[in-house]
């Protein structure tokens, strides 16, 4: 008598062997990935990479403006109008945005970023005492010279604090000869990505030309899912440093943090950083509200908790785990890998670095049934 199959432990084992598979595929990506990273190294091809970068930013700048516009520029052609004035209205939109943001902005960010450069000295007194109070757990232990140590790290914050508004005319020119000519790179930039606008299609065309006529399905289909990827990407990082930056405006302004504007933007730029980023803002802040007191800095503390849990539990999955589908750990690990090799540049790009590697594996895998995965 032939012994009857049990569907529903066959159905636990093709389940867990998916699972498995998952995990696999998750491994292979970390490998790949570390592995890429150490021959760019090895070879010498990073520094290139970063030379060539800095010389052609411009046009790869270019490149993403005439990208990121040309779903906009490619609706006005389907209503009718031709895609010269097309991109012209979209570079007016954009322009008047710019103009009504920084209108907005520029006004209260100058007043808050001065009432913020009276508060240093208090800033200073603070920290100065912490650290006076921690050396103060030292002074009994044998062979230990904690006097000596507290007053060499106190002599340079009051240096630092003594020093800093004498430099700050220095840094301010610095900052803004350093702004001038990022706005001229991104001049330069709006022009290239003006002009590639008006031919997108006809470039995109010329990529084609390139490609054998039976591969050019397969490509449309891999560039195709990494524009989704990338778009999602870009979408969901710019609704999660808006929330961000609002939610954490409203609280600092509500518990009377000094500066607050200054901060709560700092908090939105660096939630581009996923899952570090926000931290590295919130801690900024936490300190200078502690420096006002211990009230504001421990409300100041719980509100950053909140609004990153609310972040990390609820918006990251809901903008940006649908759109890029990377797992968590997947995600850390592309930010330790491309943070040590290319520190603030490399944790910015991980997250979309990681993304196009995993739809290019993805589809790979498929077209080669790597796993047993039929494309």
């Amino acid at each position: 008598m032939k012994k009857e199959i049990d569907t529903e432990e066959l159905n636990d084992l093709v389940k867990l062997g998916k699972k498995l598979l998952k995990v696999v595929y998750i491994f292979v990506l970390i490998i790949g990935l570390y592995a890429i990273t150490i021959l760019l190294k090895e070879l010498g091809l990073i520094r290139l990479l970063l030379n060539l970068l800095k010389i052609s930013a411009p046009l790869f700048i270019g490149i993403i403006i005439a990208w990121i516009f040309d779903p906009a520029v490619t609706f006005f052609a389907k209503k009718g109008v031709k895609r010269i004035f097309g991109a012209l209205i979209v570079y007016a939109i954009f322009f008047a945005a710019l103009a009504l943001f920084f209108s907005i902005i520029i006004p209260v960010f100058a007043s808050q970023l001065e009432e913020f450069s009276r508060t240093i000295p208090s800033i200073i007194s603070w920290i100065t005492s912490g650290i006076d109070d921690f050396f103060e757990y030292f002074s009994n232990i044998e062979g230990v010279n904690h006097l000596a140590l507290k007053a060499d790290v106190l002599q340079n914050i009051e240096q630092f604090g003594t020093e800093l508004p004498k430099t700050l005319p220095t840094l301010t020119f610095q900052f803004l000869r350093a702004l001038v000519d990022g706005l001229g790179m991104f001049a330069i930039s709006l022009i290239i990505g003006f002009y590639l606008l008006i031919s997108y299609e006809k470039a995109t065309d010329a990529v084609l030309v390139m490609i054998p006529k039976k591969k050019r399905p397969e490509f449309d289909e891999f560039t195709h899912e990494v524009n989704v990827s990338l778009r999602g990407y870009l979408k969901g990082t710019f609704l999660l440093s808006l929330s961000i930056f609002t939610m954490t405006l409203i609280a600092f302004s509500i518990f009377g943090l000094k500066g607050a504007l200054i901060f709560a933007l700092f908090c939105g730029l660096t939630n581009i950083i996923p899952y570090l980023g926000p931290w590295i803002g919130g801690a900024v802040a936490a300190i200078v509200g502690f420096s006002q007191g211990i009230t504001v800095g421990i409300l100041i503390l719980i509100s950053v908790f909140i609004i990153q849990s609310f972040e990390t539990a609820i918006l990251h999955p809901l903008l940006l785990g649908r759109a890029t589908k990377l797992h968590p750990v997947l995600i850390i690990l592309g930010l330790l890998i491309f943070g040590h090799y290319f520190g603030v540049v490399g944790l910015i790009l991980a997250t979309p670095i990681t993304a196009v590697l995993k739809v290019l594996s993805s589809f790979l895998f498929k077209k080669y049934k790597v796993f047993g995965i039929a494309h």
